[in-house]
């Protein structure tokens, strides 16, 4: 099953749903072996239901689509992802749906007048596409990450020719002990010379091969697991390419890929809410900044001024924040488009409306989990990066 990227996002907030959309977000949690999550499917199915109102045919509507979906996530046979992901327009053919490995930040069910967006969002900037490096000195593997799925991508080795390796071992000498010969030290310094010459040549050699994937790859960044001298080899060779970060020094040379993913998905939720800090930062410190080219815009109605004059370069949004209706309409309605251009900007919540005009601009949308989400509800739940 294919992976969410922005595009679908965009798709999303532009249905024409006349009866609205019905979003569903499951986290399975694959430990919990009393199915719990169907449970709380049924339970947030019930309750987009029941907030439909009085409304007799669009309750019907809702609750049969609701009882599709239900029916599809708990056949007899069918095997979930770690998170399940449907939306549907109750009324129409409009449909889609993703089977993640990746967790969730928490299940939902939701029926609104738009696709509710910003945890599919969460999850497309939490587990971006990333290569990953297991390296070592006569072994380099490259594998693709995304979603919290491993693939092997490439597995290069070292190849020595020992019979002539032991040759080059010279010089030899004498012993007089007990009269055979051995390695000099001086020898054995020279081989050791060589061989980590060929070892930091072999991984050079193997960035170099990764350098020109890494371009056309989609990546975000590349994690590197290994010992500090072959990752700055890697960096060394790569760095003009893409960004290499050094995860540990662990050596997973032989692990299995799913053993490997485990490690980069730990390693990505740390450093997920450390990037959406330092982010938060940026843009308080941009916005209180004077006599500043850029800047920054805090709070929902500032930012979306920016937004309508494709001012932002980034959007900070709280991921699960519930708004308060606020009176965007005057300057959203005519966001401008990318090419400056005015575009009609469909009624949205305030959430989906801050997306849509962030998407509409090219600009980028990170919506902000944990301690960084405490921190935005100072600014109303919503901030932005400025370009000018």
């Amino acid at each position: 099953m294919a992976t969410p990227t922005i595009q679908d996002v965009s798709e999303l907030l532009a249905w024409e749903a006349p009866h609205g959309v019905l979003s569903v977000y499951v986290d399975t949690h694959p430990g919990d072996r009393g199915d719990g999550w169907r449970t709380e499917l049924r339970n947030g199915l019930h309750a987009a239901v029941a907030a439909v109102g009085d409304d007799s045919r669009a309750r019907a509507r809702v609750e049969e689509a609701g009882k599709s979906l239900l029916d599809r996530l708990t056949r007899d046979g069918f095997t979930p992802r770690r998170s399940e992901i449907c939306f549907c327009a109750p009324g129409t053919d409009l449909k889609k749906s993703f089977s993640l490995s990746a967790p969730l930040h928490s299940s939902r069910v939701s029926f609104g007048r738009a696709a509710g967006v910003r945890p599919l969002l969460a999850l497309i900037d939490d587990f971006p596409p990333s290569g990953v490096m297991v390296v070592s000195g006569e072994r380099v593997r490259l594998l693709d990450y995304g979603f919290g799925e491993l693939h092997e991508v490439e597995d290069w080795q070292l190849e020595i020719f020992e019979d002539e390796w032991r040759d080059r071992r010279a010089p030899r000498v004498h012993d007089v002990v007990t009269g055979g010969t051995s390695t000099s030290s001086s020898g054995r310094d020279l081989a050791d010379q060589r061989m980590a010459e060929s070892r930091d040549r072999f991984v050079g050699e193997v960035a170099g091969i990764v350098s020109t994937r890494a371009g056309s790859s989609g990546w975000r960044e590349v994690l590197a697991f290994g010992e500090e001298r072959y990752v700055e080899r890697l960096r060394k060779v790569l760095g003009n390419t893409i960004d290499v970060v050094h995860v540990d020094h662990s050596n997973l040379i032989a692990e299995p890929a799913p053993a490997i993913a485990a490690r980069v998905s730990a390693y990505m939720e740390g450093a997920n809410r450390r990037r959406e800090l330092a982010l938060l930062d940026r843009v308080e410190a941009a916005a209180y900044a004077k006599g500043v080219t850029g800047g920054g815009a805090l709070g929902p109605i500032e930012t979306a001024q920016a937004l309508a004059l494709g001012r932002v370069s980034t959007l900070l949004i709280d991921a699960d924040r519930e708004f308060e209706p606020l009176k965007l309409d005057d300057f959203s309605s005519k966001a401008a488009d990318g090419d400056g251009s005015a575009v009609d900007a469909p009624p949205l919540p305030v959430a989906e409306q801050l997306v849509d005009m962030a998407l509409r601009t090219d600009a980028k949308v990170v919506p902000l989990e944990g301690e960084a989400a405490e921190r935005l509800a100072e600014h109303q739940g919503a901030a932005a990066l400025l370009r000018y």
